[in-house]
């Protein structure tokens, strides 16, 4: 309170008492008068009046001096001590940087600092306002409550968002506190400061953290946090999955009890200088939980905190598949060698070659049997076999082999299990029973020729990979290659395998044919007939039309006997007059003789040469395997036999062996 206060006060209680003092003088100076008017003798009395008056002048002086001269010091003083809490609070209210308003019971604004109004945007215009016009809706609920709280005389403190006047929106962390006057609630103390520079700080702080723990624990691949004791702090999630550990009982854990290390590399890891034995790549084991350890590279690098080193962080990196690879790399070197010293080894023959690289493959591919097959006019039939299940001669249906998936493309087929639901229900799988296959297309001379293939009825222990693959690429580049030789060493060698008259096979070609069908009718249970055919009356052919006559006899006997003959069946001339006929896939012995009447009366109808009917005849001796024969040599020379009780017989007939 300014001074003139003060001299004002004073005035009033000095102008009251003697304004009281003149009062009292003037009643005892009028009573004086009044007695000396009515009482001529009353002298001592209007004394008496006068002392009184006296009296009274001095009373009131001393009541001055005594009690309203202290009374005004301490008034004085109660104001000065006022003023001077009402100046504090104001310089606390007006130049504190925290946002500060006074609020009327009814939560109207009864006052604001600067702070204040540049939070919210506004001026001395917001006197009057609800605090409702400056908290955003979602808070309103809450600021009530605590406002009411601070009516109650509790005061209290929150977090919640303002709105200034352009509808921004500011976290700010409040204070409502309750005015106390004469002890009761007058007014209510509103303090807010703004959050969001914490905010920010707060969220770079929380950026920060979340990409170091995204670096850690979303990496793809196992990183530990390890203290200087050497024990585990942290682990993320790949490094939970790589050794199957829930993360307590990993947390407290020696390194070394989980990762063992065994050799130190000579490189730094992740580019990271050494700064202890501890640091850089070295190479160890992962012990895992329930599972059988895998090698592992371990790499370090420091953790520093304040210049301090503080431990180190570890990769730990599966290097099992990467030893798998590298042990792949070298099995296939070791293969290829191996074919190339094959290749060395029988160079002689292009079908030895294919036999020789076929069963190598085999082995080396851990498959049972192995097969080269041609393909032609949408049949598969198998040239070269080794293991088992598969013989040379065999044909299929393209349609009913996996070939048909393959074959005249590049790539190779590699069915590691037909178990699949893709395989389950193939043709080849439900006819032929294969649990695994593996083939490609064989080319020669640029064309695709047919299909090299291996198979297992056995689950594999292991599925094909991308070596195996690459490794039967460059087999049926081999294969290919001696396909086209052994087309060139066929060409040249056909005159060995044919008559050079007749234009047929000869006996080289029918025996080994011989062979083939035999070992197929042992396979699955079959039969096969050989029919001898001798000429009956030839020689006086020879004899009376010369032996040009003859070989043109022979020429056209030998086209009817192909006639009246199957795609399958073999007819071959083996001597002068005398033929062979193999029939591989006899149904009885009813069918066998039919056979033989068709041939007798194939080279029994007469031939017109130069002008001249020339007339021949046809004895057939008829043997069958296995009843007649358990090899090829004896099954001929009892066919034979038969022929030769043919012709005591009376010729131009056919006889079974069985009926001799």
């Amino acid at each position: 309170m300014p001074e003139p206060r003060f001299r004002r006060l004073r005035v009033v209680g000095v102008v009251s008492l003697a304004v009281l003092a003149g009062v009292g003088a003037l009643q005892l100076v009028l009573l004086a008068l009044l007695i000396g008017a009515h009482y001529p003798g009353g002298g001592p009395l209007r004394i008496a009046c006068a002392a009184g008056a006296a009296l009274v002048v001095l009373t009131a002086a001393m009541l001055y001096a005594v009690v309203l001269l202290p009374t005004e010091r301490r008034w004085q003083a109660m104001v000065l001590e006022a003023e001077g809490r009402r100046e504090r609070f104001a310089a606390v209210f007006d130049d504190s940087l925290d946002a500060m308003a006074l609020y009327y019971p009814d939560g109207t604004i009864s006052r604001g600092n600067a702070a204040a109004q540049a939070l919210l945007g506004v001026s001395d215009e917001c006197i009057g306002e609800s605090w409702r016009t400056h908290v955003a809706e979602r808070d309103r609920a809450m600021v009530a409550t605590c406002f009411a709280r601070a009516l109650a005389g509790e005061a209290s403190e929150f977090e919640a968002v303002f709105v200034d006047r352009r509808g921004g929106e500011i976290p700010v962390l409040c204070s409502l506190v309750p005015i106390r006057v004469r002890g009761h609630v007058r007014s209510v103390l509103g303090m807010a400061s703004d959050q969001r520079d914490l905010l920010r700080v707060q969220n770079e702080v929380t950026d920060a953290m979340d990409r170091l723990r995204s670096i850690i624990d979303y990496h793809p691949e196992a990183i530990l946090a390890i203290g200087l004791d050497e024990r585990i702090e942290r682990a993320n999630d790949a490094a939970l999955a790589l050794g199957g550990y829930r993360l307590e009982e990993l947390i407290g854990r020696p390194l070394a009890e989980f990762a063992p290390m065994h050799e130190q590399l000579d490189r730094r890891g992740l580019g990271a200088p050494m700064v202890s034995e501890q640091s850089g790549v070295s190479v160890g084991t992962l012990v895992r939980k329930g599972e059988p350890s895998i090698p592992v590279e371990i790499a370090r690098v420091p953790i520093f905190v304040r210049g301090e080193l503080a431990g180190t962080y570890v990769k730990l990196s599966d290097v099992s598949e990467r030893q798998r690879l590298e042990f792949k790399e070298s099995t296939q070197r070791q293969r290829l060698a191996a074919v190339a010293d094959v290749l060395s080894r029988y160079a002689g023959s292009a079908n030895e070659q294919i036999a020789r690289v076929l069963d190598f493959a085999r082995h080396s591919l851990g498959a049972d049997s192995g097969a080269v097959s041609l393909i032609e006019h949408g049949r598969l039939r198998i040239i070269h076999a080794t293991g088992q299940a598969l013989v040379g001669g065999d044909e299929f249906a393209l349609e009913r082999t996996y070939a048909r998936w393959t074959y005249g493309s590049e790539r190779v087929l590699a069915i590691s299990d037909t178990h699949d639901p893709q395989w389950r229900n193939d043709p080849a799988t439900l006819e032929q029973g294969w649990r695994s296959y593996i083939g490609a297309t064989l080319f020669a001379e640029g064309a695709p020729v047919g299909i090299v293939s291996f198979t297992t009825r056995r689950e594999r222990g292991a599925p094909f990979d991308r070596s195996d693959e690459d490794f039967l690429r460059i087999v049926a580049g081999v294969v290919g290659a001696s396909i086209e030789r052994a087309k060139t060493e066929a060409e040249l060698s056909v005159k060995a395998f044919s008559d050079d008259v007749s234009g047929l096979p000869n006996r080289k070609y029918f025996e080994d044919h011989l062979q083939i069908a035999m070992a197929r009718a042992r396979r699955h249970g079959g039969c096969v007939t050989v029919h001898y055919v001798d000429l009956d009356g030839f020689k006086g052919v020879n004899d009376t039309f010369g032996h040009a006559a003859g070989d043109e006899v022979l020429r056209v006997v030998a086209a009817r006997l192909r006639g009246v003959l199957r795609d399958d069946d073999v007819v071959a001339r083996i001597g002068g007059d005398e033929f062979v006929v193999l029939q591989g896939a006899c149904q009885d012995d009813a069918a066998a003789v039919r056979l033989g009447e068709r041939l007798v009366e194939a080279a029994s109808e007469p031939i017109l040469l130069g002008g001249s009917r020339i007339a021949v005849g046809a004895s057939v001796g008829i043997a069958a395997y296995p009843r007649d024969a358990d090899d090829a040599e004896e099954l001929v020379r009892r066919a034979d036999a038969a022929m030769y009780a043919a012709k005591s017989a009376g010729k131009g007939r056919s006889v079974l062996y069985r009926v001799l």
